[in-house]
């Protein structure tokens, strides 16, 4: 059969709660199902991602780029401290076509009071399903916004929850997944909406000393940070705390930052000068 496309699925979960610091990894021989130097790593998880808390999950792979070549495929569990890796239900998926829209939104659809974790830079929890019909996703899209026809990207994921950090208190938000896979992106994916919680320490009085202050904000092209400290370095990471800038003294010129080349959204710079830390949140526009 002439394929197009090709999607590794299978259903996993590992034997323990406690995360003892496992890599999980696919990696894939063209040459020598024995020789360990023959193969790459196309696909790597952590513990966290592969704990499925009780029934096995479906995890998928996108081995497109080998159609019309034999190959070797490796599961390789990595660990010093004992573990296990449960694998069930192996298949190959060819000529797949694009899944189905994403399933069991977590905040529910139109929930009220979502708590937001203010120890993990204010995120809330998000999480969903693959739809349980159709061809299996490799991907999905977050989007968040305040309309349902303004919604950002806020990055990719291969797992199906993840914290989204810099969430205000006492807002309406609408938020939407779309599944993805080498046949293309789920057509008619739901746009849900969750209201979070009011403030709780709004009549507590706090004082607290900034090291560090960025202008202009929102910004185009430079954030400026403003400080009488040496900094040290500087991260920038979007609202799924995925990094997308990382800097060390000699790369950070007269306490400037390019950011013209990031999307449009929220964003957190973490800035660091001898043992000051402090994270401060921006709009890119």
């Amino acid at each position: 059969m002439d394929a197009t496309n090709y999607i590794l699925s299978f259903d996993q979960s590992d034997s323990f709660a406690t995360d003892y610091g496992s890599t999980y990894t696919i990696r894939v021989s063209t040459a020598s199902q024995t020789t360990h130097a023959d193969f790459t790593i196309v696909d790597t998880q952590t513990e966290t991602d592969v704990w499925a808390g009780g029934p096995l999950a479906q995890h998928t792979v996108d081995l497109t780029a080998y159609i019309g070549t034999p190959i070797y495929v490796a599961f390789v569990l990595e660990q010093n401290d004992g573990d296990r890796w449960i694998l069930d239900n192996i298949d190959m998926i060819a000529n797949a076509s694009a899944p189905n829209p994403a399933t069991t939104p977590t905040p529910v659809d139109i929930a009220m009071d979502i708590t937001i974790d203010t120890t993990n830079s204010n995120a809330v929890a998000f999480s969903w399903a693959a739809a349980p019909t159709g061809d299996a996703p490799t991907a999905y899209d977050v989007y968040l916004g305040d309309s349902p026809s303004t919604l950002n990207l806020l990055g990719t994921l291969g797992a199906t929850s993840v914290d989204v950090t810099g969430m205000e208190y006492s807002t309406l938000y609408y938020w939407q997944v779309v599944a993805k896979n080498v046949g293309g992106d789920a057509v008619g994916s739901a746009t849900w909406s969750f209201t979070t919680e009011a403030d709780p320490t709004l009549s507590v009085d706090e004082f607290k000393v900034e090291s560090f202050s960025v202008f202009p904000n929102p910004t185009s092209n430079t954030l400026n940070i403003n400080t009488n400290e040496t900094i040290n370095g500087l991260s920038i990471y979007n609202q799924l705390g995925q990094h997308v800038i990382t800097l060390q003294n000699k790369q950070i010129v007269n306490n400037s930052v390019d950011v013209s080349n990031l999307n449009q959204g929220i964003y957190f710079i973490t800035i660091t000068a001898k043992d000051k830390k402090q994270t401060i949140k921006f709009v890119k526009e």
